[in-house]
């Protein structure tokens, strides 16, 4: 509801970002807290009015201690969070192509010089020139939104959250997506009757299609949801049984065999790198439900996202929060060493260090580094045996004696 009201205000698809902005945030690394009043007015400052009683739903849950503070950017993070699974693996898939800063933030500069007004389905439908578009981008983010020069990973994502609420269709967010930006392994040179219609087929239901192209949606719904049946019913006991090694090491599998890092793989590759952990897809006609490049391939990214559990928003916040204090030192794609990361890590026990070096053996990471999402895949078991927010972050602070997350 709060997103719906933001995006329907005058921020729109900034609204978030505003949010963010009014709660004195520009990350989600911070987690300083501020009264249930302070909460209320910055709310008011973006035209968001909610009554007494939805206020205290929120409250109930973001206060769960009753000291009358709250994070607001675990709040904002839910808002981040809260768009489906493939449009978060393309969202991270534009992040992957940037340069970033050792801290993990894009420089606007770079912004702005890898962002493709001419692509976008507005100037290939002749309704805005390519001009307006970028103009309109830029006032999104420059020297007065951002004096640092820097937009945060999270701040990119806060505005493409909200962008997705202009779109209904998680075929047309993505082909609006590929069509913007250079991405690894994907032609941004999107025909125009993809951009301007896609493909009616990829939707849902509509009064303008055919019979014959309702058919195929429900051909395509009956393969959607026969693969994720294969996905969750299937493969996730086997990959979680054993408190997120065989995740880990899948993860691994797939990531090795993607020599270009664009997190696509061929059919082939994909399904040897299965077979090796003793997972298949008996019905491979479904295979093609993981092809969001629309070029025959498998995204592997979009797979394991369906794969591991999904974590609350306040979970993966706080390990982004871990991974943002603990290595400060990122190269350009994010990721931090092996050894480092290993050297941060403290074992409970003789039984929890063996399963931690198994699973971040140096010998077996990808060019001798890991990135945060590898991170969040492995905790993903484990946060799903924890049922309270507070015993997982105690956890974090058990794992990673360094971290703190400045409440």
């Amino acid at each position: 509801m709060v997103k719906r009201l933001l995006l329907n205000g005058p921020t729109s698809v900034n609204g978030i970002r505003k949010l963010s902005r009014a709660f004195g945030i520009s990350n989600d690394c911070g987690g300083s807290c501020i009264t249930h009043d302070a909460f209320r007015t910055s709310l008011k400052e973006v035209e968001v009015h909610l009554d007494e009683n939805q206020l205290k739903v929120i409250y109930t849950i973001l206060d769960q201690s009753g000291s009358g503070t709250l994070d607001p950017s675990e709040f904002v993070a839910a808002l981040r969070n809260s768009i489906s699974p493939i449009r978060r693996v393309w969202v991270r898939r534009v992040l992957n192509g940037f340069s970033l800063n050792p801290d993990g933030a894009i420089p606007i500069a770079e912004l702005h010089a890898n962002f493709c007004a001419k692509g976008h389905p507005d100037v290939v439908s002749g309704v805005r020139t390519a001009g307006d578009v970028a103009e309109d981008f830029q006032s999104s983010f420059n020297e007065t939104t951002n004096p640092d020069g820097v937009v945060s990973s999270q701040e990119f994502e806060e505005y493409y959250a909200g962008v997705s609420g202009t779109f209904c269709d998680d075929v047309d967010f993505v082909a609006m997506l590929r069509s913007l930006w250079s991405i690894k392994g994907v032609c941004n040179v999107f025909p125009q009757p993809v951009a301007l219609e896609s493909d009616p087929t990829q939707r849902g239901f509509s009064a303008y299609q055919t019979i014959e192209q309702k058919s195929q949606v429900v051909e395509r719904m009956k393969m959607t949801s026969k693969l994720t049946s294969i996905i969750v019913d299937e493969h996730r006991p086997i990959v979680m049984a054993d408190g997120g090694l065989s995740m880990r090491l899948l993860g691994l599998a797939l990531r090795s065999e993607d020599t270009s890092e664009s997190l696509f793989l061929s059919v082939q590759d994909f399904l040897n790198a299965l077979r090796l952990h003793r997972l298949y897809i008996n019905c491979p006609e479904t295979i093609c439900v993981l092809d969001t490049n629309r070029d025959g391939s498998v995204d592997y990214a979009y797979y394991l996202e369906l794969l591991a559990y999904e974590l609350t928003a306040t979970r993966r916040m706080l390990l982004e929060r871990l991974w943002h204090n603990l290595f400060p030192k990122k190269d350009n794609r994010g990721r931090v060493l092996i050894k480092e990361f290993q050297a941060k890590f403290v074992a409970r026990n003789a039984e929890e260090k063996n399963g931690f070096l198994s699973a971040w053996d140096v010998r077996k990471a990808v060019r001798g580094k890991v990135g945060l999402s590898e991170l969040i895949e492995w905790y993903s078991p484990i946060s799903f045996e924890i049922y309270l927010e507070k015993d997982f972050e105690s956890l974090l602070h058990e794992h990673w004696p360094e971290f703190t997350d400045n409440k």
